[in-house]
């Protein structure tokens, strides 16, 4: 069986609870690092749709867990 070439990449920014701001963004990493032009010359077809939305953070915290 032949393996397929194409490659989608999604990325999914996080920190702990999911929210921005302080938001580590290792997708964005990667991208700079060249890994999608790093896998393209290793004949793979690379589609990037980007970055999935993280909701914006509120303030506001769970009285009880102080998570968010």
């Amino acid at each position: 069986m032949e393996q397929s070439k194409e490659l989608i990449i999604l990325g999914v920014p996080f920190n702990g609870d999911g929210t921005t701001p302080e938001c580590e963004n290792p997708p964005n990493c990667l991208r700079q690092a060249g890994l999608l032009e790093c896998l393209q010359t290793r004949g793979r077809t690379v589609i990037d749709l980007g970055n999935v939305k993280i909701p914006e953070f509120d303030g506001k915290r769970d009285v009880e867990t102080k998570n968010i």
